[in-house]
């Protein structure tokens, strides 16, 4: 799974992921800060990702990229 971190190299492959989506490539494809990008993310890394943890590692990428957590100003799809 993409967000397991069992190990140290487990941790380090989830924070190359992290910022990739957050503040690399990925970013631009999710717009973390637009309304909808939880939404997006979730479009986007259910491919890799299913369940709880597509919501949490999205959850993860929004605050990394924006210092809040998704939903937290009221926005239904934040």
């Amino acid at each position: 799974m993409a967000t397991e971190e069992t190990s140290v190299k487990g941790a380090a492959a989830t924070q190359r992921l992290l910022k990739y989506w957050a503040h690399g490539a990925g970013a631009a494809k999710i717009q973390p800060g637009v309304p909808g990008a939880f939404r997006r993310c979730q479009v986007e890394l259910g491919k890799y990702i299913q369940g709880r943890q597509l919501d949490g590692f999205c959850a993860r990428i929004i605050h990394e990229a924006t210092g809040q957590w998704p939903g937290r100003r009221g926005d239904k799809d934040d």
